[in-house]
This record gives structure tokens, sequence and C-alpha cells, in this order.
């Protein structure tokens, strides 16, 4: 036997994996990357928006400037203008983050052959991206106003422990990487206080139909608009009221009852 011969049948077997289902192909370790930056740039904007909230109306709390706001435009209105502005803040920041991130996607791609999921890269994933991002920062925006509305003093408050609500949202999410198609995964997508990040998760990792984007789209959108609706009913007294934080059932009472305008 030749040692040509011998070196071809030594050599290693070649292996051309295909997948029967299309989905499973895209839950390797990159496309699992490439959702946790994802959700880890929505989360960051997140707090870039508690930040500027907390600073922004308790401030005007302490400068006494709220009795001639509440005169000239209507609560509603503020709080409004106050959501939106912030929410342009931190999705200006998010760009930032993801031209940062781009570059070192790049960079990695180059030095060690880490390349970007082209699932991700999708126009329709990156377009879904983008609407779950500005819907889930409006969600947390519209809360976290509300919230500061009651809070005379952001430094002394004792409602801090609230600033890690968006966390858990993003640990539940979790059970997505982990199978994208189970059960957990799918209500978690579909359900208007985890779907922001869960099903992001799933349009990488997995192939979710248009009727369930379409259904937790419309849940998502539903809960965006009542809780702005309730962070302007609580606002429109929290942000009058000095001294004493109002307590939960207090301001459950404020969101939930009828005031004739």
């Amino acid at each position: 036997m030749s040692p040509q011969t011998l070196q071809r049948i030594l050599a290693p077997a070649a292996f051309d994996v295909r997948f029967t289902d299309p989905s499973r192909e895209r839950q390797g370790r990159a496309e699992k990357i490439a959702a946790g930056v994802c959700i880890g740039v929505m989360l960051i904007a997140v707090f870039i928006s508690l930040a500027n909230l907390l600073t922004g109306i308790t401030g005007d709390k302490q400068l006494r400037v709220t009795e001639s706001v509440v005169s000239a435009i209507s609560p509603q209105a503020w709080i409004d203008g106050k959501v939106f502005g912030i929410t342009a803040t931190a999705l200006v920041s998010v760009a930032n983050l993801v031209i940062g991130t781009a570059v070192i996607a790049a960079t990695a791609q180059f030095a060690s052959g880490f390349s970007w999921p082209a699932a991700s890269l999708r126009p329709g994933v990156v377009f879904a991206l983008a609407v779950y991002a500005v819907l889930g920062l409006l969600l947390w925006n519209s809360f976290f106003a509300a919230v500061a509305a009651t809070v005379s003093d952001a430094y002394t408050s004792s409602r801090s422990s609230l600033l890690f609500l968006p966390l858990v949202p993003v640990v539940l999410s979790v059970a997505v990487l982990r199978d994208p198609d189970a059960l957990v995964a799918r209500i978690l997508a579909l359900f208007h206080l985890t779907s922001a990040p869960a099903l992001p998760m799933r349009l990488v990792l997995s192939d979710p139909g248009l009727v369930e984007v379409g259904c937790s789209l419309a849940l998502l959108l539903g809960t965006v608009w009542v809780m702005r609706r309730l962070a302007g009913r609580i606002f429109e007294l929290g942000i009058l009221l000095y001294g004493k934080e109002p307590t939960l059932p207090e301001m459950i009472r404020w969101a939930t009852e009828r005031r004739d305008r």
C-alpha cells in the first residue's frame, strides 16, 4: 500500500450536517450570543431611561415648578412628553451601543473567525427587534414615570427595590435560550410583561409564526397604552404630593378611580 493511499484511508471523514427542522439550525452558540447581546442592549437602555426619569421628575418636584406647569398643560401631556423624550434619548444611546457592537463583531470575525448569525440580520427580524425594543422601553418608562412621581427624594426613597424589576423578565427569558420552542418559551413570548425580551429571542433562535408574533405585539401594545394612562393618573396627583410617599393601595386607587375633568 502506498503512503498516499494510507493517508487517504486515515484521513478524517467529511460530514455534511443538515437539519430536518430548519429552526434547529439557528440554535447554536453564535445565535445564543446574538440573542443575549440584543436583550443586554435593551436592558441597558431601560436603566439609562430610569436614571433620567428619576432625576428629571423628582427634580421638578424639588424645584416646585409643578404648580406652574400643570396650570398650562394637562398631566397626561406632561407625562407623555417626559416618557417619549427620555425614550428617544435612550434609543440614541442604544444606537451608539449597536454601532459599537457591530464594530466588535466585525473585529471578532476578523481575529477569531466568529461570524454574526445571519438569522439575526434578516430584515424582518431587525425590524421586529426595533419595534419590541421601543415598546419595551415605553412600557417600563411609563411605569417608572408613575413611580418617580410619588418619590420626593430619589436618594432616600424606600422604593429603590423597584429599580430591579426590569431584570425579572430578562431572567425568566433565559428559558427561551435553553429551548426556544418549548411551551414555557411560547408563553413568555406571548405574555405582555415578558414578551419584549422573550419574543426577540425566539425570532433569533427559532421561527415563530405570524399569528404568534401578531398576538404578542397586540398584547404588548395594549399594555403600553394602559400603562401610559395609569401613569398619567398617578402622575396627576403624585407630582403635587410632598413629604410622605403614598402607599401602594393609594397609588392603585389613584390609577383606577374615575375623575371628572
